[in-house]
């Protein structure tokens, strides 16, 4: 299926977007797709013919070990209802002794998206389906969302969120921007030698602003940090010319200034406010016009 979708490709730049998909290639840190959290593009069963797909973000394309090939990002506004009984959903061997369609229906089979960008005036779209011959699944091609276990042919028993060696790729913001900053530091000081590590599910070591290397929390780390808000979390305010304005303050607590998008929750597009202004490195806020849907737009805030 194709679900609702917006690509990064589509509203900020030409479908030449090489510059725009080389820099979601640095965030990725060589991985060919990851999912933004795990709480997004997470899969249960919704009933016995059909899965529920929260919505999010994720990053896809071929192997970006590739010249040619770059990552886009791919946001799915909405959670995706999706029906394992339309034969459209499966993805059919072209090649071999049979095609998926006309094999045995499987005991098991992988939810999978896949996307490859190509330089169209319309991008190509995202599609999800299911991966009936388990044995064909390819990084290169496929980002792998769940293992669907069937009872009997096109009935759900159970959904599973890794197979084995194969696990859904989550996205670590944190930690690639940390990893690169300890290389640099390793190239100008080899002796310091610091490194950034995962050492358990919670925990990281990372660089303090002194470059030390110190463990802290992923949730004091700030991995991937949105919420909602709506009228009821604005305070009243006034700019520096003395204007009235409505203000959401965001305490994080990360110690830094985090890079902050906006999006209207209606229609999921990206809006610049009347103003971002940071208090300190564990503090910002954003301001809007009265005039502007009486200055209490519902929003959703994305920072890391």
């Amino acid at each position: 299926m194709i679900p609702t979708q917006i690509r990064a490709v589509d509203p900020f730049s030409s479908y030449h977007s090489n510059n725009v998909n080389k820099l979601t290639r640095l965030v990725l840190g060589g991985k060919a797709g990851a999912i933004a959290a795990d709480d997004m593009l997470f899969v249960t069963k919704n009933s016995d013919t059909e899965l529920l797909i929260t919505k999010g973000f994720c990053a896809k394309d071929k192997d970006v070990t590739s010249s040619d090939n770059c990552p886009v990002v791919i946001h799915f506004p909405y959670d995706i209802t999706f029906d394992i009984t339309d034969p459209n959903n499966y993805i059919i061997r072209t090649s071999g002794e049979e095609q998926h369609m006309e094999a045995p229906f499987p005991a098991t089979g992988y939810l999978v998206l896949t996307y490859q960008y190509q330089k169209l005036p319309d991008p190509p779209q995202a599609q999800i389906k299911i991966l009936k011959h388990t044995d064909d699944f390819d990084t290169e091609y496929h980002l792998f969302l769940a293992k669907i276990i069937f009872t009997s042919e096109y009935v759900i028993n159970s959904v599973e969120q890794t197979d084995g060696l194969i696990e859904r790729q989550i996205l670590n913001l944190y930690e690639t921007y940390n990893d690169t900053k300890a290389r640099a530091a390793d190239s100008i000081n080899p002796i310091t030698n610091h490194k950034t590590e995962l050492t358990n599910a919670n925990t990281v070591v990372t660089l303090n602003s002194a470059g030390v290397p110190t463990l802290v929390s992923k949730a004091t780390a700030g991995f991937f940090n949105s919420a909602n808000y709506d009228s009821g979390d604005y305070t009243p305010g006034t700019d520096p010319d003395g204007r009235p304005e409505n203000r959401l303050i965001i305490t994080h607590n990360l110690g830094r200034y985090p890079m902050i998008q906006v999006v209207w929750l209606d229609t999921s597009e990206v809006i610049i406010p009347t103003r971002i202004y940071h208090n300190s490195v564990n503090e910002f806020f954003i301001t809007f016009d009265i005039g502007i849907d009486s200055g209490t737009p519902d929003i959703h805030i994305m920072y890391i």
